[in-house]
């Protein structure tokens, strides 16, 4: 017997629902502080209102994280409602998503060449003779632009390539045995091999003053040695004697004459 309601059974209730047959939905005694109960979900929940969160909407959300986070290096200004992004000047919308076509708004201008658009960005196409950020600059590698001289600016068959941004400038891509900004000097001479001839002369100076030091070397030992033997050379030493000479003292002895008799 349940004591509560005199039934001879007891609910269980699933998560959140309450009551004596499980009526109740749990938002419905414990209020959505931020939001709303929603009876029709299973189980039923609390749809906070944007900016909060939790089991009853009580807890302040951070909304320039996840989803709310802003695009293409905009800054996330909280405790909006809705959160503001503030975008760079080549985007726009809720999260700096949406590309400015700054071609169609007009808000650069490309002077004699022609405008289009790049994703968060913009290009201008210079016809021959210009070159710069707004082909507003002379092409110092065309011969007709102003300025240039009748070939260009590089000389003996180098190649030009215009690097004209906010200033007029270029590259001159020289071709072998050529050097500096306009490739009007002769490089280095390489010797076969791959290194130049001041590094071969390097190496050969190198090599023979080892060859002189190890000759050297070999030289004052030899002195060493000859200084060594002369001064031993004419010092008796009978030890020596005995061990190099032998025979000549045996010789000596066996030669030696009897002692002569002597007559009484």
């Amino acid at each position: 017997m349940n004591a509560v309601n005199g039934n001879n059974y007891t609910c269980e209730c699933p998560e959140g629902f309450s009551g004596v047959h499980c009526e109740v939905a749990f938002c419905e005694v414990e209020p959505c502080v931020h939001g709303r109960c929603d009876v029709d979900a299973i189980p039923p929940v609390c749809a906070c209102a944007p900016g909060w969160s939790g089991r009853a909407c009580d807890t302040e959300r951070d909304e320039c994280e996840g989803e709310a986070a802003c695009l293409h290096g905009g800054r996330c200004v909280p405790r909006r409602r809705p959160p503001l992004c503030d975008c760079p000047p080549e985007w726009r919308g809720a999260r700096c998503e949406e590309d400015v076509d700054e071609c169609a708004e007009r808000r650069v201008s490309c002077g004699p060449g022609r405008c289009r658009n790049l994703p968060g960005g913009y290009t201008c196409e210079c016809p021959e003779g210009y070159c710069g950020d707004e082909c507003a600059l002379p092409d110092p590698c065309n011969a007709t632009g102003a300025g240039a001289g009748a070939h260009g600016p590089c000389r003996n068959g180098a190649r030009c390539e215009q690097r004209c941004g906010a200033r007029v400038d270029y590259e001159c891509l020289c071709l072998e045995g050529w050097t500096d900004k306009n490739c009007t000097s002769a490089a280095a001479p390489v010797a076969a091999g791959g290194g130049s001839n001041a590094t071969h002369v390097a190496l050969g100076v190198g090599g023979a003053l080892a060859a002189l030091l190890l000759a050297g070397g070999a030289l004052a030992a030899l002195a060493a040695q000859a200084r060594r033997k002369r001064a031993t050379r004419g010092t008796y030493s009978p030890s020596g004697q005995e061990y190099c000479n032998p025979r000549a003292e045996m010789i000596t002895h066996a030669l030696k004459p009897p002692p002569e008799e002597r007559l009484i």
